[in-house]
């Protein structure tokens, strides 16, 4: 007769009281599930892999990395006068006073004054800059009269007569 093996198996020893489709495992509840211990196997040797993988969008960038637009190193500015913005003035008057402070009006009337010529870019520059206080000038009621300079009573001293104008200056003028 042959020899059996001992064995650490039970068989079944008689016919089972409940059926088989009611002895099934209980399935733990859905909201409960055991937080998983370690890394998934494997994990290891594809951590490289994955991070090749989702390079583009999901993986975090190193914060050291800048942008890779290119720097303009030369700051080439020239202005011209499109980008240039209006003055927003809120009175006839403070625009009046503009113009009347504008160095370029000033230095181009004394061009013109000195019988130097001009551009005709200038030219028109010029033109609707003095258009525009006639304009503002009539508005305001302002005549453009010229104020007329009081006589002073000093007249194109000499070395000689420097005490006498001394002695005529009046004080109280220059308070």
């Amino acid at each position: 007769m042959a020899r059996v093996k001992k064995s650490r198996k039970i068989g079944q020893i008689g016919t089972p009281s409940i059926a088989k489709e009611s002895r099934k495992r209980k399935s733990p509840p859905e909201g409960k599930t055991k937080p998983s211990k370690g890394n998934k196997p494997g994990s290891r040797h594809s951590a490289g892999e994955k991070n090749s993988n989702n390079s583009g969008s999901t993986s975090k960038k190193d914060p050291r990395i800048g942008s890779k637009k290119p720097i303009q190193l030369i700051v080439e500015s020239k202005p011209t006068p499109s980008e240039k913005p209006k003055k927003a003035f809120f009175s006839p008057k403070e625009e009046l006073q503009d113009l009347e402070n504008d160095q370029k009006l000033s230095d181009l009337l004394d061009k013109i004054d000195d019988g130097l010529e001009i551009t005709a870019e200038q030219q028109n520059y010029v033109e609707t800059k003095l258009a525009r206080h006639k304009s503002l000038c009539e508005l305001l009621g302002v005549s453009e009269v010229e104020e007329i300079q009081p006589a002073s009573p000093v007249k194109d001293p000499t070395e000689d007569d420097l005490y006498e104008t001394f002695d005529t200056i009046d004080i109280n003028k220059f308070k």
